[in-house]
């Protein structure tokens, strides 16, 4: 933005600072619950807590014993094949996509071409794709790459970036490492072709003019888009519909102007960030034309329990946290009862005890004041009429536009995936191998379902896997063998399209679970985890997840060489 705009920005309340510091935020508005109940719920929560330690205690050998015998089996092994020589495609230019190809040029490859459909970095962050008044709900360490923090000073840090600082933070980040110069930009991969021996990959892409090419052959392709395509239902009467039908990410600041300056009625639906999102604009903006309409009453985290600052309390609560992670992988309920007993979850309704109704939003106290009085109705939409939305209980919400806040797709149900010519489905139900590869196209990686980490980070789990799977693994198992493996997984319900963050199961407990697979399976070290959750939850800060997969001399960073773009061929 120039200076003008920024300018006219900060004047605008709807949108918030470049930068929102943690002191900035606010008092909580909530009134305090009654003594009596906060020594209960606190009682309760550390006293659960103390039990689980407990078994954690008990258990302690066999964890030790499970680390060592993953020491020797798998960590650092020999490589039989250097990292130069691979060939590695990376769908998609969002953060995640950048944060993957940055650590392949650290570990090695010389020869990455990333993918990405628009004309520049960014993905969901960039102009034309994010909507009005985005903003991190997280806080900045949060959503960093690695080793390169988006803010400076403990203040900024622990607070908010606005979406225009975090689209220049990803373009400073991919010009220092020599990302930009891997890029093929205005390039849609519509196919993904593996050959009879699962060995090599060659794509379709079709450029901006239309025209398909193939372009390969590739050791390897890494799939690490999250929200390529906006998702919403058609419902039955969109033609009678008088009005307009928008997703979130379509709400421009121009289409934000036009409905505040003509009144607009608007039905925001759904639960999601987006939704908060753009409630929160409309609500500051002085827009009362508005209705919030969500199927359930979502559970929110208030950012001050989650990202504490390391105070006493802080602490307690992180402990409380990390506990009730532990025990939502087989007891979600009790979990969540855990997490109400210190105050953790705010909701435009009663709350309750299903974690798949928390989708991961977080609230700050300024937030939450904001929200206050907002019409939210619950309910699921059923039809279109020509005034405006119906209900599937008969209610009817009026309005001149429905902002869709729904979700996303990868886009990976619509990349066609063949194997010696041979189509290779991939549905929703299915499963990947290790939470990463296609057992019937194994040149093929998500980056979207291993989710081990958060914000732009857990792209070098992704790069590092693939790297160890083409150079130190020793072999493979066959295709039949890792859909056996990938059914006796943990996780269950989460597609492997999607990945968890669009899941209706609880993102906590899947979240867990993804990790107690990959620590079962040998690909996470057990004190690799420890570390990295003590960081998140205790520490208020996020290391790199450290799979140790790969020997020291490759894993050490190297300063990526910026080489001439590299072309496919």
């Amino acid at each position: 933005n120039s200076g003008a705009a920024m300018s006219e920005q900060r004047e605008r309340p709807e949108v918030p600072a470049e930068v929102q510091c943690y002191s900035e935020m606010g008092e909580p508005p909530e009134a305090l619950r009654p003594l009596w109940l906060r020594v209960l719920g606190w009682t309760f929560s550390l006293g659960t807590t103390a039990i689980v330690l407990g078994g954690v205690l008990c258990l302690s050998p066999a964890i030790v014993g499970g680390a060592l015998f993953r020491h020797w089996r798998v960590s650092r092994p020999r490589l039989h094949r250097d990292p130069r020589s691979l060939r590695i495609a990376v769908i998609g230019g969002g953060w995640t996509g950048v944060q993957v190809t940055s650590r392949l040029l650290e570990l090695g490859v010389e020869h990455v071409v990333v993918y990405e459909r628009a004309a520049k970095l960014g993905g969901t962050w960039r102009a034309g794709e994010r909507y009005h008044g985005l903003q991190m709900h997280s806080p900045g360490w949060f959503s960093s790459f690695v080793g390169a923090p988006i803010a400076e000073g403990a203040d900024a840090l622990d607070g908010k970036i606005r979406g225009d600082r975090v689209e220049a933070y990803v373009d400073e980040y991919a010009a220092a490492r020599g990302v930009v110069d891997r890029c093929l930009f205005n390039r849609k991969v519509l196919a993904v072709h593996c050959d009879a021996a699962g060995r090599e990959a060659t794509l379709d892409v079709a450029g901006a003019d239309g025209s398909v090419r193939a372009e390969g052959p590739y050791d390897f392709v890494l799939w690490t888009s999250t929200a390529c395509e906006a998702r919403f239902p058609r419902l039955p009467g969109a033609e009678a519909f008088a009005g307009e039908q928008l997703h979130v990410r379509g709400v421009s600041t121009e289409v934000f102007d036009r409905i505040v300056r003509s009144k607009l009625r608007v039905a925001v639906v759904g639960g999601s960030k987006g939704a908060c999102d753009m409630a929160l604009a409309l609500r500051r903006a002085g827009h009362t034309h508005m209705a919030w309409v969500a199927r359930s009453n979502y559970m929110f985290i208030k950012f001050e329990r989650a990202f504490h600052r390391r105070s006493l309390v802080g602490l307690a609560t992180a402990t409380v946290t990390t506990a009730g992670l532990l025990v939502s992988a087989a007891f979600p309920a009790l979990a969540a009862l855990m997490w109400h007993g210190m105050d953790y979850f705010c909701s435009y309704g009663p709350l309750h005890l299903d974690l798949g109704r928390m989708t991961f939003g977080v609230l700050d106290a300024r937030q939450r004041k904001d929200l206050q009085g907002v019409q939210w109705i619950k309910g699921e939409p059923a039809a279109l009429e020509k005034g405006g939305l119906r209900l599937v209980d008969g209610t009817e919400v009026p309005c001149d536009m429905v902002i869709w806040c729904t979700g996303h797709s990868s886009g990976l149900d619509g990349v066609q995936l063949t194997r010696g010519g041979e189509p290779v489905p991939l549905g929703h139900t299915d499963r990947l191998f290790e939470h990463f590869l296609v057992p019937d196209c194994p040149v093929l990686g998500s980056a979207t379902a291993l989710f081990t980490t958060f914000g732009p980070a857990r792209g070098t789990s992704a790069a590092e896997l693939a790297v160890y799977n083409l150079c130190a693994r020793p072999s493979l198992p066959d295709a039949a063998a890792m859909r056996r493996a990938a059914r006796r997984y943990l996780v269950s319900g989460v597609s492997p399209i999607d990945g968890l963050v669009w899941s209706k199961v609880g993102i906590s407990t899947q979240w867990t679970r993804l990790h107690l697979d990959l620590m079962l399976t040998g690909v996470e070290p057990v004190e690799s985890f420890l570390r990295h959750a003590l960081g998140i939850f205790f520490l208020n800060s996020q290391p790199a997840l450290d799979l140790k997969l790969l020997p020291e001399e490759v894993t050490r960073a190297r300063q990526p060489c910026r080489e001439a773009k590299a072309h496919a061929s």
